[in-house]
């Protein structure tokens, strides 16, 4: 246990295990690069300051395993960083700008923000209670199942949804820009009755396939 906030400054790659029953108050990332394993707790979240290396695919990359617990992670610089969750993270997630990616499998209670940059989100499993925001930039969004009980947001830029599974309870709003959505083998348990889905500004495209609310009734 390390009851106080702790900094790495690391000049090249640093690589951090956080095993099952380990617990860290905070944890302050500034090098190049960092790979997290976690199954442990950070009680006072992560925080990444590093900027996009061109050597880079991604700068920071977060797998948060089925007893791990991130209260909160926050990134100031240009780094490009994925987020692959397991277990529980809770508060905001907040990756600011570069192309950032945010996989949930499990918990997230918190809202997230991708910021500006080329972003993927996947909600494959488990539950979201907060928005998600895609931010600026030509984004990616999949939901495959679990339940988004918050609302969706594509932000600014040419996006792209597509929803297979799962259920989002208070809406789509695809925000400025040309945008795209696929809606796949979806019924009334997906989509709720008055579900708002908004384009935004733009030329959009909604495509539905095999999707209704209700035996015989088209969803308007």
């Amino acid at each position: 246990v390390l009851n106080n906030s702790r900094t790495l400054n690391a000049t090249s790659s640093t690589t951090v295990l956080n095993r099952t029953g380990a617990a860290i108050d905070q944890l302050n990332l500034t090098g190049p690069s960092t790979t997290l394993d976690i199954n442990g707790l950070f009680n006072q979240g992560l925080s990444f300051s590093n900027n996009h290396s061109a050597s880079n695919q991604t700068d920071n990359d977060i797998t948060n395993r089925a007893n791990g617990v991130i209260n909160g992670i926050t990134d100031t610089g240009t780094a490009y960083t994925d987020v692959d969750n397991s277990g529980t993270i809770n508060g905001t997630t907040d990756l600011g700008a570069g192309n950032d990616s945010y996989v949930n499998r499990a918990q997230t209670s918190g809202a997230v923000n991708l910021g500006d940059g080329v972003d993927l989100f996947a909600q494959i499993s488990g539950t979201m209670c907060c928005t998600v925001n895609l931010g600026e930039g030509n984004d990616n969004a999949f939901v495959f199942g679990g339940t988004m009980s918050s609302d969706l947001q594509g932000g600014g830029g040419s996006d792209f949804l597509a929803w297979t599974g799962g259920q989002i309870v208070a809406g789509i709003r695809m925000g400025e820009g040309d945008d795209r959505a696929v809606f796949m083998d979806l019924t009334a348990a997906n989509m709720p009755p008055g579900l708002s889905i908004d384009g935004g500004l733009g030329n959009d495209r909604l495509l539905w396939y095999n999707t209704q609310n209700g035996t015989g009734d088209d969803v308007a």
